[in-house]
């Protein structure tokens, strides 16, 4: 299995934004601030008040994945940590 660089992380997160995965799986709507972009993803289903994340990639990637965040720093305000899973 190859790792994923951070590097690689964003594009991961525009090919999700792209797929529409989050908004077939009827995730919470969330405008994502990734550190080092400059564009908000939007993610989930269309919301003029969607949740808002703030943070890096690689921890948003382990939010919608359900992994452990232990010595991550992030935002996350309008929704639950729960309320962002994709694969339950």
């Amino acid at each position: 299995m190859e790792c994923v660089r951070d590097a690689e992380l964003p594009g991961l997160l525009l090919r999700t934004e792209r797929d529409a995965l989050t908004r077939a799986r009827k995730t919470v709507p969330l405008l994502a601030l990734l550190d080092g972009r400059d564009e908000p993803l939007v993610l989930g289903a269309d919301s003029p008040q969607p949740a808002r994340y703030t943070g890096d990639a690689a921890t948003l990637i382990r939010l919608y994945a359900g992994r452990p965040l232990t010595g991550t720093r992030y935002g996350l305000t309008g929704a639950t940590e729960r309320e962002l899973l994709i694969f339950d």
